[in-house]
């Protein structure tokens, strides 16, 4: 899998749980703020967690344009899972719609950007040996936009299931909002309304 396929198989992903939650109406604050689904977050500090997590995406690929790190950046490095705390709090007061805007944004900017940094840079060893000494910027990138994303999804799809208890949760018939090929983002046709905070 390359960084644009993770970027955007990563995407498709988090949309079909969205739409999942969406389906089986769980934007209710009982269910929002109910904690449990990733130690102590709640889906909504998840849902968080994942948007601060793809604007630090976009500083990466800041960091390897122009070669200056940014703050948020810096303060993920020096200690990931306080910065992970951190950036949940800060997100404290958004409403639903607010956060998914905040991650759509986040992402898009990431496909559009993404092929702008020349291949060299991407694939160059060593060049963020935060993440690793053999690791490249790609493999960070596949990381934060795939592997870490469907670690979560996995987590509100399983707290959910428990929280829900519907035998044919799982097997329902969801009409899925097409993707935009282009840039990965799911047109969502999603009543704000419905889904504040």
């Amino acid at each position: 899998m390359n960084e644009i396929d993770a970027l955007k198989s990563g995407n498709k992903m988090l949309a079909e749980a969205i739409d999942t939650l969406v389906a089986l109406d769980w934007f209710s604050a009982e269910n929002w703020y109910r904690t449990g689904a990733c130690d102590q977050w709640s889906v909504k500090d998840i849902i968080a967690h994942l948007s601060s997590f793809e604007t630090l995406l976009n500083d990466l690929l800041l960091s390897l344009e122009e070669g200056a790190m940014t703050p948020a950046l810096q303060q993920y490095i020096a200690d990931p899972q306080h910065f992970n705390h951190m950036q949940v709090a800060l997100r404290e007061e958004k409403s639903v719609g607010e956060l998914l805007a905040e991650y759509e944004q986040a992402h898009a900017l990431n496909v559009n950007w993404l092929p702008h940094i020349s291949e060299e840079k991407r694939i160059q060893i060593g060049a963020i040996p935060w993440f690793g000494a053999e690791q490249t910027p790609a493999d960070f990138i596949i990381y934060a936009a795939y592997d870490h994303k469907r670690e979560h999804v996995d987590q509100i799809m399983a707290f959910i299931s428990h929280i829900t208890p519907q035998p044919d949760m799982m097997s329902r018939t969801i009409t899925m909002p097409a993707i935009n090929p282009i840039t990965g983002t799911w047109n969502r046709i999603l009543n704000f309304a419905k889904l504040s905070g």
